[in-house]
């Protein structure tokens, strides 16, 4: 953390030339709240992630994740087909599954919710390409021997680094998602149904607990700020700039940059 001791003097200078793209007025009016908003939200996601109760709730949606963009892609190619048109009809299906396992009207309305987000999410991201469906692969294992090499080549550079995002915070994503090499949307949808409810209840009994709801909540406050700043005139590459000079290097708060940024900043395919 010595680094968050220069960031003053470093936020006084003047960015470098390729990373000005739309000249804001200064950079140390955001800088320290945008800096303390990644820090607890990269502290925190941390903290779930790698707690059981985390990864057992990441893990089956991770995996219903990798199964909805196979059938995402598999229907997709079917005429007349839209994804309003299929998200639609996976909740419809989805409710009726979760319905039979005996839940509160209020509980389930909380869910519907809750894979109402996901599936908007996962269909964007799809769509923006940030998800390659690494799941395509034939040869799974030489692809992630190959990107473990490839990371210990970039290991010490910052997570807003493309060839460190792409060869490490991806590899882990690369072994979950190799769970589904179906191509029937029958059998991807009928195995979505079969991991639901384990996901449900998981999701159920994680959401009560206090360091959730302040993951979530810091969630939601570093996501505002990225919008703020990025409305504000403020590109992708100067937001991750500045958290490099405090010293910010966490995959997850990277990863809500970049999903922004595909959003509302092309200088971050750049």
């Amino acid at each position: 953390m010595k680094k968050l001791f220069i960031l003053p003097l470093l936020l006084s200078l003047n960015l470098s030339a390729n990373a000005v793209e739309s000249e804001p007025t200064t950079v140390s009016d955001p800088a320290m709240p945008l800096v303390s908003a990644a820090i607890r939200y990269g502290m925190l996601a941390n903290a779930y992630l790698n707690s059981p109760s985390g990864m057992i709730t990441e893990g089956y949606r991770y995996q219903i994740r990798s199964l909805y963009l196979s059938y995402l892609r598999e229907l997709l190619q079917e005429p007349g087909n839209t994804i309003d048109k299929l998200n639609e009809q996976l909740m419809t299906d989805w409710m009726t599954r979760l319905g039979r396992e005996q839940l509160s009207p209020e509980v389930l309305v909380n869910i519907r919710g809750n894979l109402e987000i996901k599936l908007a999410e996962w269909s964007n991201n799809a769509l923006s390409g940030q998800f390659k469906g690494m799941m395509e692969k034939e040869e799974v294992m030489p692809t992630l021997e190959q990107r473990i090499k490839a990371c210990k080549r970039v290991a010490f550079q910052p997570a807003s680094d493309p060839d460190k995002r792409r060869s490490c915070h991806q590899s882990k994503q690369l072994t979950r998602e190799i769970s589904s090499h179906l191509i029937d949307p029958n059998l991807l949808k009928n195995e979505m149904l079969e991991l639901l409810p384990a996901y449900a209840n998981s999701l159920i009994q994680v959401s009560g607990r206090p360091y959730f709801r302040a993951f979530k909540t810091s969630k939601e406050d570093f996501q505002e700020s990225l919008i703020t700043l990025m409305t504000q005139g403020y590109s992708a590459r100067q937001l991750a700039e500045i958290l490099e000079f405090a010293g910010v290097d966490y995959p997850q708060v990277f990863d809500q940059l970049y999903f922004h940024a595909l959003k509302t900043d092309k200088t971050i395919h750049e």
